[in-house]
């Protein structure tokens, strides 16, 4: 936790330390850190920032910087994150405006911490801009749903987002709140099902293994891919499980699950396919080698209107034995965050 924060402030940033398990950045409105045994980091970030010699360039670059971490984004993916969707002519970029955008601390304390920002975007399908406002409360949570063995560390936070449109939307301007919480490569991703029906491939070759109502997925390989499940199929949760790491790792990412025909995330090849509330993306070698756990929340449809989102992010530590079985009893009772 130290070398995160030192090269932090190395770099000029102020983060915030909740309860001595959690860092927060304010900019960008990140959790970086997620320390249940109060030395290791549950989440993946960049190396450089947490190294004081190189973190100052890390950030000072114009160009969109991956810190990992859990973040928060605004989908659709294809209206945001493209800045054309043509067929051969696809362009992916990070506006500045939604990440690192010019989150405001509201309030802070031992334990939690609010967070505000107003963020205008251009959606590439429809060329109209959107203004939405973010507000997001970071609360220290005490224990999980699923008592831990004592040997096995633990800490956690929920995370309540709410969205407020600030401009006129239409039937083709529907953002969201998207949540993504990144993992090193390595350990495998484990999603409870509600049937064996097979997700749907947004980009690349997905790896992943159905059986008994449970996706694996490892986090490994040299080409990148994402995959999505639809809110019909979805139970509420995914893990990570690391037992190769030293201690063993395990995060638990936890939200709620609405209606198909609230969700406005799409497939790039079929924009009429709603319904995708819960992904997962893998990140080859060339992008860094880590993955993503994401869920998107309902999206708004009319102007002054607020969606508000729940989900919860636990990180565990301790022996691979222990986190293996722990990990096989969260999933056997994965229910969605009410």
């Amino acid at each position: 936790m130290n070398a995160l924060i030192q090269g932090l402030q190395a770099a000029g940033q102020e983060p915030m330390l909740l309860n001595g398990t959690m860092v927060i950045l304010p900019q960008g409105g990140r959790v970086l850190g997620l320390y249940p045994d109060r030395l290791t980091n549950v989440f993946w970030t960049a190396p450089e920032i947490s190294d004081p010699a190189r973190s100052s360039g890390y950030f000072a670059g114009s160009d969109w910087v991956n810190l990992g971490g859990e973040r928060l984004w605004i989908s659709p993916e294809l209206d945001v994150n493209f800045t054309s969707v043509e067929k051969g002519n696809e362009r992916f970029a990070v506006p500045r405006a939604m990440d690192p955008g010019a989150y405001q601390i509201v309030s802070r304390t031992e334990g939690g911490a609010i967070l505000e920002a107003l963020i205008s975007l251009v959606f590439c399908r429809s060329r109209k801009q959107v203004s939405v406002r973010v507000r997001r409360e970071i609360h220290v949570a005490s224990m999980p749903p699923w008592a831990p063995p004592p040997e096995v560390s633990v800490s956690g936070y929920v995370s309540d987002v709410s969205l407020t449109a600030e401009s006129v939307l239409t039937r083709r301007t529907r953002p969201a709140t998207w949540a993504l919480v990144q993992v090193a490569a390595g350990g495998r991703i484990l999603i409870p099902l509600k049937d064996n029906v097979p997700p749907r491939t947004f980009f690349g070759t997905p790896h992943y293994q159905i059986a008994e109502a449970r996706l694996t997925c490892d986090v490994k390989g040299d080409s990148s891919f994402k995959l999505s499940i639809r809110s019909v199929h979805c139970t509420g949760g995914m893990l990570y499980i690391n037992t190769e790491s030293d201690p063993a790792r395990l995060v638990v990412h936890r939200f709620q699950v609405r209606k198909p025909e609230r969700y406005a995330d799409v497939p790039p090849d079929d924009p009429s396919d709603f319904g995708h509330v819960q992904q997962i993306y893998v990140a080859g070698a060339q992008q860094g080698g880590f993955g993503e756990l994401e869920h998107h929340a309902p999206a708004l449809r009319k102007k002054g209107q607020t969606v508000t989102d729940r989900y919860e992010v636990w990180g565990f530590t301790g022996p691979a034995s222990s986190i293996q079985d722990y990990a096989e009893s969260i999933a056997r009772n994965m229910s969605p965050v009410e």
